[in-house]
């Protein structure tokens, strides 16, 4: 086996959303029968036009528009015959459009425990069409009011999405116990499903061991999925098979004698040295030749593929598997962080290296980490995955219900090509994935408690003949459609290459060059926010893209957040898509406006005298690092933002790497004779840097206020009786999103002696925001300086706190505790019991705290002094002179403007002057602005 390569062109993700349901899918008949003087047959969407062919060509029968559903048309034919149906032109996921064709209303799609979806693509088969659906649980689906009182098991619905079987809200079980006692672990039973190419449904079973002994297993049953009609595929053996995480792959039949089966076994060979596999493996891809029979089989499974591949060392690692029209085996897992791979393609055809495995001819994390400069995969959380009928893409649904649409070149995923598709509501989890004969699009989901189908789009032709043949064509040769796509929509203008990311597309003819007019809107100015863009862009012949990259400039005004919306003009060679016309982005402001200083450390001296330092371990082993005016730039890190001079000494912190005893550690580091009360804002700049080199990456960076400087405030991963006091926060630097989701997390401590209750944002919910590159990993703002600042106000006697990362709110809540003054903390912990990299670290500098507690200016005097006006006011002892403005206006109607060349000094105990030279000319009104 050898790993292979294959350079794509461009990172470019296309954002697909979910548009008006102009309800247009790919049409195509389904249930053919032919009475002799009547034909009739289902449509799964309405069409434009249907003409039943005959006589070989020689007899056409234009039927016209037809509605869904069932059709039958009184016509004598006799030999076989084809229906032909056409529709015209409309937008799908092969265009940048998520155009759902099922609805939501119907509730025959409606399921509250779904766990995997599949279609007959049969065309020979009296089941041609008919989808099925894998439900794992007994519930209720209260939008539209349906009870699954006995849902366990497999729902059929037509090509039209209307019961099959008049089964109702009862799931056929095969005679299959998915339930009943001594099945305890039913949530994942029945799981994925598959048809075979003998039209009977394969159906995995994902349930846990119990004793070692595996109680899953595959299962099969006819296509009516009948009482008496399942049965075991495999015997019950942990040498032979257990529970299946993937679909089944099934070829061939058992009446042909060639029945074979492809899936992974995903759970540790309990003892087993099983085909020369270490007995720690999981995760084995295998084939069953099955041949004919009998069931339950005692085939001994082949390993498809050499080692490694999939995770080896960690149970129940979701994945799933396909075989692609032309051989190739698609290859899939769950991880959460992205750290191995999400996908993998092997080619069966061939063995370079002569090991007698076949070569992996696509591996998605390291073409993320080789061709688009990533730490970690673009694929990651990858639940599911087929291959268009066609070969022409490959769908992967995700965690959160978005889907990968990858087009497909020689077999081999083409990413600078990808879409991503929301399916509907962003929620977890995404559960199966499918496509029809004709290449419309199915997804299941639990959270969406939905199977939703959508088109491929474009003008279509699909053939359904009487004598089990089927094709499908789209025809593409309208106008181009163009459209605007943004694939990073948020930039902060102090973070060193942070930008936005918009690309124009075109579907269609390539032919030639393609101008397009773009016009440049919203808040943010061209040439002023960022670099100065065209407004013209050529999509080069051959080319079906032309990508821009804004880049922000970094002033020094206080002109908040502003947002570039990039929008598609008309124009005289191409159509504008309806949907995806416009694409916004915005460019957070890093200003703030200067306030009185309570405490602040540059750290370019030591100040380690002035600092308690206080370390907890689960293990009781002082494993600390604490490095006071470190240089940083000995690890390549530039100077901070918010240093004078370009200094680059700070606060280094890390725990657990002294010594090889695992343990969960933390450190804080409180400021000594600090104590804060009432209105003030927490800010400095942090660096975090982890190595992905090495296991166990996972580990926070920490701070917060009010606390008493005593105690040690650390997590542990499942919770745990680690106490602390005032409120701290904590900030995951591999954006795993591990540990619940804790990536970023506000712990309010209520009693020293528990552990702290907390509210958590997972890193997906940050991933727009912090985008890798340039940081290590997409949501985590690692391995670039970012600005935090926490902030305590009072509204209306509540303590509000509210916490921000380069200017993007990450939580705000009310503080019920009792903490509500102390002093600041930063330090470093790591959650696990592990021994991470000496890589994995967090650095701070310029810690300050802003008293936000303000006193309103008040003007005292005004008066001419030469040519110049002087205005005297007060305001706070601690203000400093450059927290006003002076503003003025010759009209109050018109408003106010910063005075032109006006300045103010301070004069001491909270007194101050303003002075303007413009004395001269008509009557001027002044203010004072903070």
């Amino acid at each position: 086996m050898k790993h292979q390569s294959l350079k794509p062109t461009l990172l470019v993700a296309l954002v697909v959303l979910l548009g008006a349901p102009v309800v247009q899918a790919t049409p195509y008949a389904t249930a053919v029968t032919n009475t002799g003087s009547s034909v009739s047959f289902r449509l799964n969407e309405a069409a434009d036009s249907v003409k039943i062919i005959s006589a070989g060509g020689a007899v056409t029968n234009d039927l016209g528009a037809l509605p869904a559903g069932l059709n039958t048309v009184s016509l004598a034919v006799t030999g076989p015959f084809q229906i032909e149906v056409n529709k015209g032109p409309t937008f799908g996921y092969l265009q940048g459009v998520a155009n759902q064709i099922s609805s939501d209303a119907n509730r025959l799609v409606r399921f509250n425990a779904p766990r995997g979806v599949a279609v007959n693509r049969n065309p020979a088969s009296a089941y041609f069409g008919r989808i099925y659906i894998s439900n794992a649980d007994t519930g209720s689906v209260a939008a539209v009011t349906r009870n699954l009182l006995n849902g366990d098991g497999i729902f059929m619905l037509n090509a039209d999405f209307t019961d099959a079987v008049g089964q109702g809200d009862t799931a056929r079980t095969a005679g299959l116990n998915w339930r009943n006692p001594p099945v305890t672990d039913h949530a994942n039973k029945p799981f994925r499903i598959e048809v075979g190419e003998d039209s009977n449904l394969y159906i995995s079973d994902y349930t846990s061991f119990t004793n070692a002994t595996p109680t899953g297993n595959l299962y099969v049953a006819d296509p009516d999925v009948a009482d008496t009609s399942g049965t075991n595929v495999f015997v019950l053996d942990p040498a032979n098979a257990g529970r299946i995480p993937s679909s089944a792959v099934v070829k061939g039949s058992l009446g042909a004698g060639n029945l074979t089966v492809y899936a992974i076994y995903p759970d540790k060979l309990y003892n087993y040295d099983f085909l020369g596999f270490p007995a720690s493996s999981y995760s084995v891809m295998q084939r069953w030749d099955v041949g004919s029979g009998p069931l339950p089989s005692g085939a001994v499974p082949v390993r498809v593929t050499d080692l490694p591949i999939l995770v080896s060392d960690v149970p129940s690692v979701l994945s799933d598997i396909e075989v692609a029209p032309d051989g190739k085996y698609f290859i899939t897992q769950n991880r959460s962080a992205g750290f191995e791979g999400g996908l993998f393609v092997v080619d069966p055809a061939k063995d370079t290296d002569a090991s007698g495995y076949p070569d992996i001819v696509f591996d998605s994390l390291a073409y993320s980490v080789a061709y688009f400069g990533m730490t970690n995969d673009l694929l990651l959380q990858t639940r599911g995955v087929k291959v268009a009928p066609d070969g022409s893409v490959v769908a992967l649904v995700r965690d959160d219900n978005r889907v990968w649409i990858i087009p497909l070149t020689n077999g081999i995923p083409d990413l600078s090509r990808r879409l991503l598709m929301d399916s509907g509501v962003l929620t977890t989890l995404g559960r199966d994935i499918t496509f029809d004969a004709a290449g419309n699009l199915y997804t299941a989901s639990s959270g969406q408690a939905a199977i939703k189908a959508f088109s491929p789009g474009f003008a279509s032709r699909a053939v359904t003949g009487s004598d089990g043949t089927f094709s499908v064509t789209r025809l593409t040769n309208s106008p181009p459609l163009v459209y605007v796509t943004a694939s990073d929509t948020n930039i902060y203008e102090a973070t060193a290459g942070d930008t936005g990311i918009f690309t124009v597309f075109r579907l269609g003819d390539t032919a030639a060059p393609l101008d397009v007019d773009l016009s440049l809107g919203g808040t943010a100015l061209n040439g002023g926010d960022y670099q100065l863009l065209s407004t013209l862009v050529t999509i080069p012949t051959g080319q079906i893209r032309v990508t821009n990259v804004v880049y922000p400039i970094n002033n020094p005004l206080l002109d908040g957040n502003r947002t570039l919306v990039v929008s598609v003009l008309p124009g005289p060679n191409y159509e504008v898509n309806p949907t995806n016309n416009s694409a916004t982005i915005q460019i957070r402001d890093d200003d703030q406006p200067p306030g009185p200083v309570l405490f602040s450390d540059d750290f370019d001296t030591d100040t380690s005298a002035n600092y308690a330092v206080v370390f907890g371990a689960e293990n009781g082993v002082d494993d600390k690092t604490v490095l006071f005016s470190y240089d940083y730039s000995a690890d390549n890190i530039p100077s901070a933002p918010h240093s004078v001079d370009g200094t680059n000494r700070g606060l280094k912190l890390t725990v657990n790497k002294n010594n090889t005893v695992a343990s969960a550690a933390g450190v804080n580091i409180y400021p000594l004779g600090l104590s804060l009360s009432n209105e003030f804002a927490l800010r400095f700049d942090m660096y975090e840097r982890f190595s992905s080199a090495a296991a166990g990456t996972t580990e926070h960076s920490i701070f917060g206020l009010n606390h008493s400087g005593s105690r040690t405030n650390r997590a542990l991963t499942g919770g745990g009786l680690v106490g602390g006091d005032g409120l701290w926060f904590a900030v995951e630097s591999d954006g795993s999103a591990s540990s619940s989701a804790r990536s970023y997390a506000l712990f309010a401590s209520t009693n020293p002696a528990v552990a702290p209750p907390f509210s958590a944002v997972s890193a997906r919910t940050m991933d727009p925001f912090f985008t890798a590159p340039p940081f290590l990993a997409n949501g985590a703002p690692s391995g670039q300086w970012v600005d935090v600042e926490v902030t305590q106000t009072n509204l209306s006697g509540n303590l509000i706190i509210t916490w921000k990362i380069n200017a993007v709110v990450i939580l705000v809540r009310t503080n019920t505790t009792p903490y509500t003054s102390g002093t600041i903390m930063l330090g470093h912990m790591d959650s696990f019991n592990s021994i991470g990299s000496t890589s994995n670290y967090t650095i701070f500098d310029n810690v300050r705290v802003i008293n936000l507690t303000t006193t309103r200016p008040n003007i005292t005097s005004i008066r001419r002094a030469d040519a110049n006006v002087e205005i005297d006011f007060t305001a706070g002892a601690d203000d400093a002179a450059d927290a006003f403005t002076l503003e003025s206006s010759t009209g109050l109607p018109d408003g106010f403007d910063p005075d032109a060349g006006a300045s103010i000094t301070a004069l001491g105990g909270g007194q101050f002057r303003a002075v303007s030279p413009n004395s001269a000319g008509p009557q001027r009104f002044f203010r004072i602005k903070r």
